[in-house]
């Protein structure tokens, strides 16, 4: 089930979040008694721990909304959920459908606040998108049909 490989993917980024802060609040409090320019390593490493922290936390909270996310059909595309897109240049991708990214990187994730997720978000299985993307100056557009909403 999506989900399941979601939270899994989840549960790796947490483990590796939580072992980053431990790792930097460590060597913030190794560098306490350190010589006066030695201070600036020890405020690096604690901000280090605090966006692993803060990273932590939006993990956790976004574990909680999946784990509450009642299994159910839905008619339009909105977090959480599993969709399938299908882009006119006739490549089906499937997506992670999201309230935020919360620090996930490695896995195919969409969230309301990207171009593609704000032009999917409430629509129904049939429906066509379209969003435009701009990069060092250059519009690029792209459109698609909604395929499947899990």
């Amino acid at each position: 089930n999506d989900q399941q490989k979601l939270q899994e993917i989840i549960s790796v980024h947490l483990v590796k979040a939580r072992r980053d802060a431990v790792e930097a609040r460590w060597a913030a409090r190794r560098m306490r008694g350190a010589s006066r320019s030695a201070q600036g390593d020890r405020k690096l490493f604690e901000g280090a721990a605090d966006l692993a922290e803060s990273n932590q936390a939006e993990l956790e909270k976004l574990a909680e909304e999946i784990n509450q996310e009642k299994t159910h059909i839905k008619n339009t595309v909105e977090p959480i959920a599993t969709v399938e897109l299908e882009f006119d240049q006739e490549k089906i991708q499937k997506f992670f459908f999201i309230p935020r990214r919360a620090g996930l990187t490695d896995a195919n994730l969409l969230t309301p606040a990207s171009p593609l997720g704000q032009a999917i978000l409430g629509k129904r299985i049939g429906e066509r998108f379209s969003y435009q993307i701009t990069r060092e100056g250059k519009k690029t557009f792209f459109s698609g049909l909604i395929k499947k909403i899990e």
